[in-house]
Parts: structure tokens; sequence; C-alpha cells
């Protein structure tokens, strides 16, 4: 399963899914608007106290043999 989501989700759409997966894990999400983030993708968090998780998104592409 996790191999047939990297195959299909990259870049801005694996971060929508992140976000929602934490949404579905009780968080409140704050996806960073796209391009120049600071490397924060999503800023998670339960309550407006902290503590907060900062998100950082990376995709890659893997080689097949």
């Amino acid at each position: 399963m996790l191999k047939e989501l990297s195959r299909q989700l990259k870049g801005y759409d694996l971060e929508d899914f992140v976000a929602d997966l934490l949404r579905a894990m009780g968080y409140r999400t704050i996806v960073s608007p796209h391009g120049g983030d600071s490397g924060i993708d999503i800023t998670a968090y339960k309550d407006e106290l902290p503590p907060r998780i900062l998100v950082q998104v990376k995709s890659r592409d893997e080689i097949e043999n």
C-alpha cells in the first residue's frame, strides 16, 4: 500500500494527503502556501496551546530494477 501511495502522490498532492491523515487523527492542520515555506509544509496541533507538530513532506522517485 505504501509503495502504491508513493507512486501516485508527489509534491503538493502528498502534502495534502499527509494533512488529511493528520486531520483524521484528530489534529487541526495548516498547510503552508506552495513555494518558499522555509521547510515547514504542515503545522498540526490539537488545541491552541503548544505543542505543535511541524511537518516537512518529502517525496522521491525510486529507481526500480
